[in-house]
This record gives structure tokens, sequence and C-alpha cells, in this order.
């Protein structure tokens, strides 16, 4: 695997992966990319949140984890001796949000509008090309 520069989703169906159950949204995540790719990611466990960040670098099956989670510095230990290698399919790229306070919401009044309108654009987008979530 390391020498790849990407695998596929339906790809994973042929690896067994240790999975992680995680309540900000990731497992949900990969179900959906499950669905939309009518495949089926072949988990032969699971690791929670603390076991993951306490553990996850001694797993030997490999992993899913998005560009959010190898942020997080409670995760680094996972990677040190780790390689990546992006997952291509049908809503396998995370959605990026932006986090503002309201309290300065007017200053960034246009720039917000124009996130709100390449939103619009691109789901009107999606869903004309079924690839709605």
């Amino acid at each position: 695997l390391a020498k790849r520069k990407s695998i596929g989703i339906q790809e994973l169906a042929d690896i067994e992966l240790v999975g992680r159950n995680s309540n900000m949204g990731f497992t949900d995540w990969v179900h959906q990319a499950e669905v939309d790719n009518n495949c089926k990611v072949n988990e032969v466990g699971h690791m929670d949140y603390i076991f993951f960040a306490t553990e996850g670098q001694h797993q030997k099956r490999p992993f899913l984890m998005s560009s959010f989670g190898e942020s997080v510095n409670v995760y680094s230990a996972s990677f040190a001796e780790r390689v990546s290698i992006p997952v291509t399919g049908i809503y396998t790229e995370r959605d990026i949000y932006l986090y503002y306070n309201p309290k300065y919401q007017d200053e960034y009044a246009s720039l917000i509008e124009l996130i709100k309108e390449n939103a619009r654009k691109i789901d009107t987008a999606d869903k004309e090309e079924k690839w709605s979530r």
C-alpha cells in the first residue's frame, strides 16, 4: 500500500481495518461514504476515542482518519510511523467549516455570504449529478 498514491473506497472491502467509534461525526461520515459508493469497508474491530488516542499507534491494522483528525495533537503518536494514502470515491473528502465568533460577524459578512453562495452552488451541482448526501 505504501507505494500507492490513492486507494478507492471500494478497495477497502478487501483490507482488514480497525474502525473508530467517534461522536464527532466521523463514524457517520464513513457510513455515508459506504452508502454513496455502494460498498462496505472491512472493519474487523473498533476503537473508541480514548483507546485510539492512547493505543492507536500500536495497531497492526490500518485505520481511516480524516485530515481534521490528523491535525489533533492527541493523535500525533498514532501517525509517527504511519503512511497516509488518500481514499477516493464519492463523499470521501470531508467538509470544511469556517468557525467564527458571531460578535464579529459584521466584519466578515461579505466573506460569509460568499461562502454560503458557493455552498449553495456546490449543493445544486451535487444534486444534479446525484451526489447529494
